[in-house]
């Protein structure tokens, strides 16, 4: 059986709205000046980043980008436990990406007329490939029994025996959770699904959805820079995560671009690696830039003969995906999400 774990940065989130490191403060600007009362409390964040101008005299510095910003933040914190404007932050960064994730797929009945298929997951197409990418993970599909009304159609597991998935990501949103939890609002269930959050499953029969930094749902979120939180609920996510990428026969990275400032992350899949007998392929998909700078961190890094670097796009991976799965069920009473496998394996022959 093969077990394949998904590994996903920020550029996995970017197509659905989310912000990057790059454009973060600009993201949480424009929340700002269209709701200057709702985000008031922005104002202390941005005059404390107007502070830090000062180092542009003795150094370059891109106070645009969260992790270089956070960096900074993160050292006078730890020198003078100025843990109250962390906590400040912290809940500044919540706030901007809860603002940016989509809660709900939108399903909409009222459309169903004929071509069902392509609105089982709604009209918008940037959230249905989402919500076609996580149900693909979850090995489910979506059937109906009767006429296109609510009342008749089901949701339920349909596991190929001979893959399972994980999930190990570096965001904080809940995409993925949303994705889920908004099909379970319309379609009746067989048997309970869900992601597998809280403990390491060594037969892989759920999905694991791990979150290196924290999620935002919880509060728990851990900055991304150099000096990582150690409390006890960490550690547990990351040994679940040292687990799952032990066990993977398989390795896929999207949307990550491997920064050096990243050491955690780096030492983590090393480490891992070190107990890892059974691993056959490393996929890397990220857009590139022309002078090809994230493929040469991920050649230097990666030593490996079944490793390959493929310069796409997620948005076009996800919707790749999300299209012959709701084209090729036009025969069939519903939608299986089973073109995952297929689907990569073309896009990585190209």
């Amino acid at each position: 059986m093969e077990k394949i774990t998904y590994i996903l940065g920020a550029g996995f989130s970017a197509p659905a709205g989310l912000p990057l490191m790059n454009n973060f403060i600009l993201k949480a600007k424009d929340m700002y000046y269209s709701n200057p009362d709702k985000f008031n409390h922005f104002l202390r964040i941005f005059k404390k980043i107007d502070s830090l101008s000062k180092i542009k005299n003795f150094f370059k510095a891109d106070l645009y980008n969260i992790e270089e910003v956070l960096s900074l933040f993160e050292t006078e914190s730890i020198l003078y436990r100025n843990t109250k404007f962390k906590s400040e932050f912290i809940q500044f960064i919540i706030d901007v990406i809860e603002y940016y994730t989509f809660k709900d797929l939108e399903i909409n009945f009222a459309n169903y007329t004929t071509g069902y298929h392509y609105s089982l997951l709604g009209d918008d197409h940037i959230k249905k490939t989402y919500g076609c990418f996580a149900l693909s993970l979850l090995g489910l599909e979506i059937n109906k029994s009767g006429e296109l009304n609510e009342s008749e159609f089901q949701m339920q597991k349909t596991l190929n025996n001979n893959v399972r998935y994980s999930i190990v990501t570096l965001n904080y949103d809940t995409i993925l959770e949303n994705c889920l939890e908004s099909a379970l609002k319309k379609y009746h269930l067989h048997e309970d699904i869900g992601w597998n959050k809280e403990k390491y499953d060594a037969d892989w029969k759920e999905t694991h959805l791990i979150k290196l930094h924290g999620c935002v749902k919880n509060k728990n979120i851990i900055p991304p820079t150099w000096a990582k939180s150690t409390t006890e609920e960490m550690v547990k996510i990351w040994r679940n995560a040292y687990n799952v990428i032990k066990d993977s026969t398989q390795i896929r990275i999207i949307g990550y671009s491997l920064p050096v400032t990243d050491s955690n992350v780096r030492f983590l899949l090393k480490s891992a690696m070190l107990k890892n007998q059974c691993l056959k392929k490393i996929d890397v998909i990220n857009f590139d830039s022309s002078r090809q700078e994230n493929k040469k961190l991920y050649d230097e890094f990666i030593d490996f003969n079944y490793y390959s670097f493929k310069n796409y796009n997620s948005q076009d991976y996800l919707r790749e995906i999300a299209d012959p799965t709701f084209s090729g069920n036009i025969n069939y009473n519903g939608v299986r999400f089973n073109k995952l496998e297929t689907v990569h394996e073309v896009i990585m022959k190209r």
